[in-house]
């Protein structure tokens, strides 16, 4: 997903919202986040999220899947998570 599309004002808005939810979701699993510069010509980012045990990772992904608003293909498509 492009990173804020500044001519898509719909998908600006989608994904602002995408990205608050994320970061709620870190701050309710007590994660911590990083966002990397992916391309910085697409304005395409990476957002990574790192937790203090397997329980808030799950608590995570489980706020994640059950979010009706991202999307069942960004959820599928979008969404990586690496094994433990």
């Amino acid at each position: 997903m492009e990173f804020l599309p500044s001519n898509a004002p719909e998908d600006r808005a989608l994904a602002a919202d995408i990205v608050g939810y994320l970061f709620g979701y870190e701050q309710l699993t007590n994660a911590r986040a990083l966002a990397l510069v992916g391309d910085p010509e697409a304005g395409a980012y990476e957002l990574l999220f790192s937790f203090s045990t397997p329980e808030d990772k799950d608590r995570f992904l489980d706020l994640v899947r059950s979010n009706e608003d991202m999307g069942e293909r960004l959820r599928r498509e979008r969404f990586h998570v690496a094994d433990d």
